[in-house]
């Protein structure tokens, strides 16, 4: 948390004392639950937010990948052979808490919904994504979606969204229905 000022610091700390204070007691926590814009300077109230402030809201995310060095022959990692150069990405989008994470939900439910399931991942060699092509849905509304189907990297155990879609066409099938409700994905240099 950024605070820009000695006194916006000072602000911060008196309101956290008082919050942990009255958090300590179940009279205190009733009476933040039913009062929290007089405890925040009306920064927390008991309505959400409007629709013009979730229409103008949006966010960029970076995350930075420090490539592991490859070694062959169980030879030992000199500094010349390790990677030293971060990946970096950019994530950005719409309203993060209500807008953007439900559209996420929701694409990497299809991707996983849709995966083909007779496969597995050893016989998925390609390692590259099939084509995209558009369509339009009975609505009318236009959507891209992979002529070929795509395997998971994982068919069975309990495992992060990152171990199932694996680094092939299914992580591309995710990040391309990402792109289509609004989310874009870009490699920062």
């Amino acid at each position: 948390m950024l605070v820009d000022t000695l006194q916006g610091l000072l602000l911060v700390s008196v309101y956290g004392l008082v919050f942990t204070l009255l958090a300590k007691f179940a009279w205190g926590r009733r009476l933040l639950l039913a009062n929290p814009s007089l405890f925040s300077s009306g920064v927390f109230t008991h309505e959400g937010p409007s629709k013009a402030q979730l229409a103008e809201a949006t966010f960029t995310t970076t995350l930075l990948a420090y490539p592991a060095p490859r070694c062959s022959d169980n030879k030992a990692v000199t500094p010349a052979s390790a990677a030293t150069a971060p990946l970096a990405i950019a994530i950005s989008g719409p309203e993060p808490g209500y807008v953007a994470t439900p559209k996420i939900v929701l694409s990497l439910a299809a991707t996983l919904l849709f995966a083909d399931k007779r496969a597995s991942p050893s016989q998925d060699t390609s390692g590259a994504a099939p084509a995209l092509e558009k369509g339009k849905d009975s609505a009318g509304n236009t959507f891209r979606y992979r002529s070929a189907p795509y395997v998971l990297a994982r068919t069975s155990g309990c495992c992060t969204p990152a171990a199932l879609l694996g680094s092939g066409a299914a992580l591309d099938a995710f990040v391309s229905r990402l792109e289509t409700v609004g989310i874009a994905i870009t490699g920062v240099k």
